[in-house]
């Protein structure tokens, strides 16, 4: 394995250092500082010169035989052989990696989820994600952040298309594998749930002997899944296929042939008391909150959810079975639900003194969608929804724009705008139904149509529900 073009930067960079200072000296040799001109160009060849040798101290990594080697401004090198790098385990909502003897742990899929797990902070040292570094690029330079002092690392993985979760899980194989649901996402890509299920699953190939697997057992999809067995196998095509059995068929015909020993059995979380994990007792507190009685093998408890929304129940579910495998006490777990505060972009309310806003427009999709209007229901004011077109949903992404638009007339909302060249068919399924009710519809083609009009739509006190694809760039 040779050398990355890193090191090519390094004489690059070096050559251009020797150029300009040579420069330099040519024109203080030849013309020395007789003219004002003169020198003020050698200040600006030694600025340059300066610039192209601090390139050379910046953030550089590189690999070879021996492993990975990160050099980051004036720190010292840090290497990492090729043997660390194979004891790195990829889930999607949970990862766990060992790394010198120390345990780190990634969450990827939902953000709230994500931020659900980081009461894991009540036990261990953890580094989470920051921002939208959640792809193939940015899961990386993530992973390259965690130090020494770090245990556990809550890491977002996005996926949008078949073998990219494969992709990821070959760096390494996971211990802790969590999926909370298999919704309707990335449809131009994946057609449809049955296609989502099938690339979350992909990770399930790379997973280690013995590890844990966490799923959403009033999914539909994912309560299929009655047994992940031991091993994976290549199609010809290149694509990986994980066998695992459902309660009616196996998904591979080669399920049959893995031996039994390295067979997982799912751990099933949800409001149905037939799953390990369930939550009972559940009151809306609008948009306080929720509160539930959750139950877990190890005990009981009630807590108080503080991010509104009937979704994120199993979230709190899904976190509460990690805290369990990770070896966190009840009381560990409840407080860190408790102290949960959502981020920007993500089901985050803003109160001012004159609006509610509830700023979920970091992404979208049919169902959370839905389950936003839902929260948004909650409030006991003046109930706005400014919704956005959802991208990537493929052939029917028409049909699902109308019937999120359905859904939210269904709402009884006191005002509905629909922004962006896929939401007019969400603005006429929400005019079909509001003859049944007192809802408002207003179209608006783009941002800046919407933006001229606000001041007139919007009133004073309003709850507001801000959420769209991120592709619309609804935070500005």
């Amino acid at each position: 394995m040779k050398l990355t073009s890193a090191r090519k930067d390094y004489g690059i960079y070096g050559f251009m250092v020797v150029v300009f200072l040579a420069g330099t000296i040519a024109f203080f040799v030849r013309y020395g500082t007789s003219e004002i001109w003169y020198t003020l160009l050698m200040v600006a060849f030694l600025l340059v010169s300066l610039y192209f040798f601090t390139c050379t101290l910046r953030f550089r990594v590189m690999w070879d035989d021996d492993g990975i080697h990160i050099r980051q401004n004036w720190k010292p090198e840090v290497h990492y052989t090729w043997d660390d790098f194979e004891q790195m385990y990829i889930k999607d909502q949970c990862i766990m990696l060992h790394l010198n003897g120390r345990r780190y742990g990634f969450s990827q899929g939902c953000p709230n989820a994500m931020e659900l797990i980081e009461f894991l902070e009540q036990k261990f040292s953890v580094l989470k994600t920051a921002g939208n570094f959640n792809n193939e690029i940015g899961l990386p330079l993530t992973v390259f952040q965690i130090q020494k002092e770090h245990e556990v690392a809550v890491l977002e993985m996005g996926i949008s298309d078949f073998q990219e979760m494969n992709r990821l899980a070959k760096i390494a194989q996971p211990d802790i594998c969590v999926l909370t649901n298999i919704g309707q996402c990335h449809l131009e890509n994946l057609g449809d749930r049955d296609g989502v299920r099938k690339a979350k699953t992909e990770m399930f190939a790379h997973r280690r002997p013995g590890a844990s697997i966490i799923l959403n057992g009033d999914d539909d999809k994912l309560s299929e899944i009655a047994t992940v067995h031991a091993a994976s196998f290549s199609k010809q095509d290149g694509t990986t296929v994980v066998p695992y059995s459902d309660s009616t068929h196996d998904e591979t015909s080669a399920a049959s042939a893995v031996g039994k020993s390295g067979d997982t059995t799912p751990i099933f979380f949800g409001k149905d008391p037939h799953n390990a994990f369930y939550a009972d007792e559940i009151q809306s507190l609008g948009l306080k909150g929720t509160s539930c009685k959750i139950h877990t093998p190890a005990g009981d408890f009630t807590v108080i959810i503080s991010i509104p929304g009937a979704h994120m129940v199993y979230n709190a579910l899904a976190g509460t079975a990690v805290g369990i495998e990770l070896g966190l006490t009840l009381d560990e777990i409840k407080t860190g639900i408790e102290a949960l505060q959502p981020v920007a972009g993500r089901n985050h309310m803003i109160e001012t003194e004159h609006l509610t806003i509830l700023d979920d427009c970091y992404n979208a999709n049919p169902v959370s969608m839905k389950a936003s209007l839902d929260v948004l229901s909650t409030a006991l004011t003046r109930k706005v929804a400014i919704l956005g077109d959802m991208f990537e949903l493929g052939t029917k992404e028409l049909l699902l724009h109308r019937e999120v638009g359905t859904y939210a007339a269904e709402k009884k909302l006191d005002l509905l705008c629909c922004i962006g060249t896929l939401s007019k068919a969400m603005a006429d399924g929400a005019s079909e139904f509001s003859a049944q009710n007192d809802t408002k519809i207003c179209y608006f083609e783009t941002k800046n149509d919407f933006l001229n009009a606000v001041s007139s739509i919007i009133k004073e006190h309003d709850t507001i529900l801000v959420k769209a694809s991120h592709g619309m760039a609804f935070e500005e």
